[in-house]
């Protein structure tokens, strides 16, 4: 894929899969949510199926680029950064892509293929993907991650799966079997954030996703969401994205960004 100085990516909003998207040339400015990515030459980005991707600057000059989308199978999730794949990988969200050149290979391999008759090509696009997952995720592959990832790690689903629930930095710890100071430190280091500053940024992005993906007024996205009193998710709400729900609902509405 080519882009001149001017173009931009396209703006989507739930494709349903992953794109996995690799610069050889120029750079590219991709916004993911509250997002800001800048891919230069040999950088990656995986953007999730769940969300809005959007250009928030145009490129500057020729821009080259490999692009791919991809559905692993079962469930994922985020997690400090990376993204669970079959098979064990663990995928980085954003880095430098190792061996570029081996990189640029599989892809034009695996374009090569799409001419390919459907009963001929897939085993070997099935082994020219996962080897191409196998190089994303190569960096630290084999060593075992540090206690306070894993700590890290548990808090972070635990509060994903109870971000509707009251949820606090004691309750939190219990659950855990930790302490308190140990759980914010491990979240601090790993995520950048204290777990309910964590647990905000989560129910902040769930409640933008129900304001855009749903009808439901604001008062129960923000009981859906965790938040329960209106007045209070509204002003979080506003902090974080600039603009009150129903104003960020109607730019969606409205067909304007």
């Amino acid at each position: 894929m080519h882009y001149g100085a001017g173009d931009r990516h396209p703006n989507r909003t739930g494709i349903g899969v992953f794109d996995l998207l690799y610069v050889t040339e120029g750079t590219l400015y991709i916004g993911e949510e509250d997002r800001l990515y800048t891919l230069s030459a040999g950088g990656m980005l995986i953007l999730l199926p769940d969300r809005t991707h959007y250009a928030w600057r145009a490129c500057d000059g020729r821009t080259a680029f490999f692009w791919l989308h991809f559905q692993p199978a079962g469930i994922w999730t985020e997690e400090a950064g990376n993204l669970p794949a079959a098979g064990g990988i663990r995928l980085p969200k954003h880095r430098a892509m190792p061996d570029p050149a081996r990189a640029a290979e599989l892809f034009r391999r695996l374009i090569s293929l799409s001419g390919e008759s459907r009963d001929v090509a897939l085993w070997e696009k099935q082994r020219l993907f996962w080897s191409l997952l196998e190089l994303i995720g190569r960096e630290g592959a084999g060593t075992n991650p540090p206690a306070t990832l894993k700590l890290a790690e548990r808090a972070e689903r635990y509060l994903k799966a109870h971000f509707r629930e009251e949820v606090t930095n004691r309750s939190l710890a219990e659950a855990l079997n930790y302490h308190p100071n140990y759980v914010a430190r491990a979240m601090k280091r790993h995520f950048g954030r204290t777990p309910m500053a964590f647990l905000q940024d989560y129910r902040l992005e769930q409640a933008k996703l129900l304001l855009v993906k749903t009808d439901w007024p604001v008062s129960r996205i923000a009981e859906e969401t965790g938040f329960r009193l209106v007045p209070y998710f509204s002003r979080r709400f506003k902090e974080k994205t600039g603009l009150p729900p129903a104003a960020y609902r109607k730019q969606f509405t409205s067909g304007v960004r």
